[in-house]
């Protein structure tokens, strides 16, 4: 299984409730479409003296799971191809952020 951690911050005008509800619509399509296994609970950063050793001001992180290689490229190919629903929902979702920073493991 693949992973992906979506750690960011959202834009000064943006409600956390508008950017919860465009990762759910986002999820439910692209779960729906076979493109992704599942997405995380939405977790808000918790910046501890110790625990958190990370410079960047991100506040919000979730994580998006795939089942092969393949549903990753597939789900990187529809999203950057920006047509359809997925792309516009995706777009939806990207234009709520300020920062962002994406990380990739397998397990």
């Amino acid at each position: 299984m693949l992973h992906m951690l979506s750690a960011v911050t959202l834009g000064p005008a943006v409600a956390p409730e508008a950017f919860y509800s465009a990762v759910d619509e986002l999820t439910a399509y692209l779960e729906h479409q076979k493109l992704i296994a599942s997405t995380s609970a939405i977790g808000r950063r918790v910046k501890h003296p110790v625990m958190d050793t990370d410079a960047a001001d991100l506040h919000f992180f979730f994580t998006i799971s795939f089942d092969t290689q393949e549903q990753l490229e597939a789900s990187v190919e529809y999203m950057t191809s920006q047509r359809g629903t997925g792309a516009h929902l995706h777009e939806k979702l990207w234009s709520q952020l300020s920062d962002y920073r994406f990380t990739c493991w397998e397990d």
